[in-house]
């Protein structure tokens, strides 16, 4: 569930692999300046968030405000979940 991440001058992108029976990751442990852009590439994971519970995805585009803490996502079924992850910077 760690990202691998390429940060830039305006834009940090990362790909995360969510493996089936490993804990659920939290994508967004803390508030940020920005909003949080995350694409499911492949697989389905379980989302869940303050008030919100989903099943996503592979296609599936979450676009995380920047004031919300603790977006957590496991694995649903038995293949992988592939997400790629896009933040821009705040100048």
């Amino acid at each position: 569930g760690v990202a691998k991440m390429i940060a830039g001058d305006t834009c940090t992108v990362a790909w995360r692999r969510l493996t089936p029976g490993a804990a659920a990751a939290d994508l967004a442990p803390a508030t940020a300046d920005a909003e949080l852009f995350v694409y499911v590439a492949s697989g389905e994971a379980d989302l869940a968030a303050t008030g919100i519970s989903q099943r996503i995805s592979a296609g599936t585009l979450v676009i995380i405000p920047g004031d919300k803490e603790h977006v957590m996502l496991k694995a649903a079924g038995t293949a992988n979940v592939e997400l790629v992850q896009f933040r821009p910077s705040r100048r």
